[in-house]
């Protein structure tokens, strides 16, 4: 649920004549009637605790006791952390290695880090932005990465919770193809959730 509501639920009630609604109750304020058993408050205060109790009305209008109270409290929601994540500024020139990049497992194939050019004549740069070193994906040929193929490199959590605002910077190349695809950069706010 989320942080800002609760769910309750009870047990049927029954009389001589049958029952058609259920009154709900907040801290002693009527929040309304439902036909069913259980109900669903939205609009609360996160990590805020609230009594809750019902009452079974019937067919003639005829109000029962009240049931029980229970008393329900709201989540905390959490912000979202950046699990071993790393602060803004950071930068990534693949001198060394991928650095705190990762392969994805669940794309086509995996860029490759080298330097000097590209299997591909005439295809790839010479050198990197930022030095000797780049990483590229090999797109040349029918089923090799080019067409309808994903190359996934996923960066490390940026931890941007002291900044007011982030620009992504992206060097790339893509000489020597008409149609060498796109690149995109997506963004997740629950390390990669959604």
């Amino acid at each position: 649920m989320p942080a800002d509501s609760v769910s309750i639920a009870w047990n049927a009630s029954s009389d001589n004549v049958g029952v058609v609604a259920y009154e709900v109750f907040q801290d002693n304020n009527l929040l309304g009637e439902v036909a069913g058993t259980s109900a669903n408050i939205t609009g609360l205060a996160e990590g805020t605790t609230y009594q809750y109790r019902v009452r079974a009305r019937d067919e003639a209008g005829n109000v029962s006791g009240n049931s029980n109270t229970v008393s329900a409290t709201t989540d905390t929601s959490a912000p979202a952390t950046c699990l071993g994540g790393v602060e803004a500024p950071y930068a990534e020139s693949y001198q060394v290695n991928l650095g705190l990049w990762t392969q994805d497992g669940g794309d086509d194939l995996n860029w490759t880090r080298d330097s000097g050019g590209t299997p591909s004549n005439n295809t790839g740069p010479s050198s990197g932005s930022d030095g000797s070193f780049y990483v590229f994906v090999e797109v040349s040929g029918n089923g090799t990465g080019f067409p309808n193929m994903q190359a996934i490199l996923n960066s490390p959590c940026l931890d941007l919770s002291n900044e007011t605002a982030a620009t992504f910077i992206f060097n790339y190349h893509m000489f020597g193809s008409s149609n060498a695809g796109s690149i995109d950069l997506d963004v997740s706010t629950d390390n990669g959730g959604s």
